[in-house]
């Protein structure tokens, strides 16, 4: 850390009258939560690298009364998430606010503007993270911010720093929404390729006929409507004990949820076992990897297929296999809106989960096998094109993510000479 002219350098601890947590009230207790006339409550889900203007959940003045952790925070109040899946996830609240006790919130300060220091965590975030300690995951505790040192600049200069940045990172922000606008319109797009193909195939001149099922509609007359029963077999995962995990290379690699990455098996986050795998739960090259169970119902219906670098692994109990010999065919028809609709019938706002037998209960149209392979052949081609534009889109973006956090590096160090 490299002090421009004239700036000091302060241990936060030193700097803040006021630096803090708080915690979660007994959750279902309906005397500590009111939406409508309580409190502000700020979880790390609202750390968003902005402005905090409103909650998802508010506290009443007896949750603040009956639990002294819970302080309330002034406006512009900097939160910090400090642990989980969002540690090192910023923000700034524009209301009096409290928190719970995975956010470290900076107060009050004599030296230093909270939007400036805002930045200055944003640009210490990944080398405070790469020191936390913790089992499973990192975890930053309230001492190790408390002794971060920070750049200080002259109160006005740590004005004009954090203006300038919130100008700047709000049109870097506005170019990467667009083109996450642009992603999900080409999501869109293929799907829509996906299921005109696997509803009505590749010739608009085609006889059709009415399927008999009304969510279906019509498809070519010589196609045939089947159940995923009749057509290929249904394998739930493995279940294991923790004593069967093993080191890689010691056993076989259990294929989750998190294997799943943009509809393609990945490696990393991986779990192996030994223990003895029933030959039908050894997977083979073209089964199809269904996430049939999740705490996350987005993720539920994620699939990818197996492929050679995968085969002879195994699947564990929150996964499905679907075993078919048309899966170049049954695994678009299950990245169609088929799918997607048909998935939703099975789940609730409580239940997020696709069992087997929901799963064989799926109603699919059915085209002879040539005519299977012509149309795989053909959406893979729109599909490959489409994919290269996401990519392309996917690099902008990364790009300007990179020359954000360069900005902000530059900006809050003092290399920018404007702004000194």
């Amino acid at each position: 850390m490299t002090a421009s002219a004239g700036w000091e350098s302060w241990k936060l601890a030193h700097a803040y009258h006021r630096i803090g947590s708080g915690t979660t009230p007994t959750s279902g207790n309906a005397d500590y939560y009111d939406n409508e006339i309580g409190t502000p409550w700020i979880t790390t889900s609202e750390l968003r690298e902005t402005y905090i203007e409103r909650t998802s959940n508010k506290v009443t003045p007896m949750a603040l009364n009956d639990f002294t952790t819970l302080r309330t925070y002034a406006p512009n109040s900097v939160f910090m998430a400090m642990y989980g899946a969002t540690i090192g996830r910023l923000g700034i609240s524009t209301v009096p606010a409290t928190c719970n006790q995975a956010c470290c919130v900076f107060e009050r300060s004599d030296k230093f503007d909270n939007r400036f220091l805002f930045y200055w965590l944003w640009h210490r975030r990944a080398e405070l993270i790469s020191v936390s300690v913790g089992g499973g995951q990192p975890n930053l505790s309230q001492q190790d911010l408390k002794s971060e040192k920070a750049l200080c600049p002259p109160i006005d200069t740590q004005r004009r720093i954090a203006s300038f940045l919130d100008e700047k990172t709000a049109q870097i922000d506005g170019l990467i929404a667009r083109k996450q606008a642009l992603l999900e319109r080409l999501a869109e797009k293929r799907q829509a390729i996906i299921t005109q193909a696997v509803t009505k195939g590749l010739n608009p001149a085609a006889p059709m006929k009415d399927s008999g099922i009304d969510w279906l509609g019509q498809i070519p007359a010589h196609w045939d409507v089947k159940r995923l029963k009749f057509v290929g077999d249904t394998i739930l995962g493995l279940t294991y004990s923790p004593f069967d995990v093993v080191n890689e290379g010691e056993g076989k690699l259990v294929l989750r949820s998190s294997n799943v990455q943009n509809g393609k098996l990945a490696w990393g986050d991986n779990v192996f076992v030994q223990a003895d795998v029933p030959d039908d739960l050894i997977v083979r090259t073209g089964d199809i990897l269904i996430c049939s169970r999740n705490g996350s119902r987005a993720l539920i219906g994620k699939n990818a297929v197996i492929t050679d670098e995968y085969a002879g692994e195994t699947f564990g109990a929150f996964m499905t296999v679907y075993r078919t010999p048309m899966h170049r065919f049954i695994h678009l028809v299950l990245n169609s809106e088929l799918f997607a609709y048909q998935s939703g019938r099975f789940m609730t706002s409580t239940i997020n989960q696709l069992t087997i037998y929901a799963i064989k209960d799926f109603a699919v149209p059915i085209p002879p096998a040539g005519e299977q392979e012509e149309i795989a052949d053909a959406v893979h081609i729109q599909l490959a094109r489409l994919d290269r534009v996401a990519d392309d889109v996917k690099t902008s973006m990364g790009k300007l993510t990179e020359y954000r956090s360069a900005l902000i590096t530059a900006a809050v160090t003092g290399q920018i000479e404007a702004l000194r």
